[in-house]
């Protein structure tokens, strides 16, 4: 919304986009412009959009294999993901 490609964050097409199986993440490229950490863009997910733990789970999942991390990295925070959902 920030940069104002959609009206409202309830109208952005995020929903349209995970239902039509794309590849989603969610990010905080710029936190200290935004003012909102990565634990409060998975809020919205909830807040706005309804996302249950696993559909955000899965948002989570997308970023970490998305990422440029090592592969341990990938492995270890991918574990976390999956014991918070768990």
């Amino acid at each position: 919304m920030l940069l104002g490609l959609v009206p409202s964050l309830a109208e952005h097409p995020l929903p349209r986009l995970m239902d039509a199986g794309l590849l989603v993440t969610v990010n905080t490229d710029i936190p200290a412009m935004t003012g909102a950490g990565l634990a409060a863009e998975y809020r919205l997910l909830r807040d706005t959009f309804g996302c249950e733990d696993a559909a955000i789970a899965d948002v989570a999942r997308a970023g970490v294999r998305a990422s440029f991390a090592q592969a341990d990295v990938k492995k270890e925070v991918l574990a976390g993901i999956n014991a918070w959902l768990a």
